[in-house]
């Protein structure tokens, strides 16, 4: 019987937890790899092993075995993994690897990824930085070191792989529905709505920050219940808004590496940027 596969690789914040939840309830028929897959190229090395361990907090020495059995004992056509880890997963020589091992075992092979714009996705790590008892204004609003580039992501997967990419931030909320009918997978009988990091309006993040400062650090629960009531007040409808100089510092860097994606993958249409009004784009 000739098998085929569907690759959903993320990216992060771009409601993955919800299609695995989705992918979970079908039952057997789907294979939603939640463990990094790249242990089957990584071979199961001790290196790999003790990168993983401290990951994840303990990787069984079997585990590359019960995988690659997993992979191989599906009984139906078109089976599905989702797993957002390998939106890393930028060297050409892993993805090589990767298509030969799957190979063994799938007769076709597609990858499904949703992205979002990174200016939108910032907001989301900005939420993150808050929520996680961040309270430096100056550290809270600061680049990450590491911003994604999708052309080049894109390029590398698409090298080996049939690419399928969706807009993520024209997706929202129904993020599951999309991938069902993406993918050719009934809907949910269930509603699972996609719950990324929620962008939380100024007021509330300026607020929380302050939280942060004045909280006893020993009292976590205790910060976290604080967190939750004001997140719920939703004292604005007005988003934070990232700084001038640091939008146009991600509008520069990533612009024509985005154009490319909308001209090969999306159609044409630009990543939708949720961090400016759409009549701004």
């Amino acid at each position: 019987m000739e098998r085929r596969l569907t690759l959903h690789i993320g990216m992060p914040d771009t409601g993955g937890s919800a299609i695995q939840t989705h992918l979970n309830l079908l039952g057997p028929s789907v294979c939603p790899v939640l463990l990094p897959i790249d242990l089957l190229v990584l071979g199961g090395t001790d290196q790999a092993v003790r990168r993983y361990s401290r990951r994840f907090g303990g990787v069984a020495p079997n585990m590359l075995a019960e995988l690659r059995e997993e992979l191989a004992s599906g009984e139906d056509p078109h089976s599905i993994i989702s797993s957002e880890f390998l939106f890393e997963s930028t060297d050409p020589e892993f993805v090589q690897n990767l298509k030969i091992e799957l190979g063994r075992i799938f007769s076709e092979i597609r990858i499904v990824v949703y992205l979002r714009h990174q200016a939108d996705h910032f907001l989301t790590q900005i939420s993150k930085r808050v929520e996680a008892g961040a309270h430096d204004w100056s550290e809270i609003t600061s680049l990450p070191q590491k911003l994604y580039e999708y052309d080049r992501i894109c390029d590398v997967w698409a090298n080996e792989f049939p690419l399928i990419v969706r807009d993520f931030s024209r997706c929202g909320s129904n993020v599951v529905a999309d991938f069902c009918e993406v993918v050719g997978l009934p809907e949910s009988k269930h509603r699972i709505p996609a719950a990324p990091t929620e962008i939380l309006d100024d007021q509330t993040l300026r607020l929380l920050a302050l939280v942060n400062a004045c909280a006893d650090r020993s009292k976590v629960d205790e910060r976290q219940k604080v967190v939750r009531e004001l997140k719920n007040l939703k004292l604005s409808k007005r988003r934070f808004c990232i700084e001038d100089a640091t939008m146009a510092k991600l509008m520069t860097q990533f612009e024509d590496g985005n154009m490319r994606v909308a001209k090969k993958w999306l159609g044409g249409v630009p990543l939708n940027n949720l961090s400016i009004p759409l009549d701004a784009q």
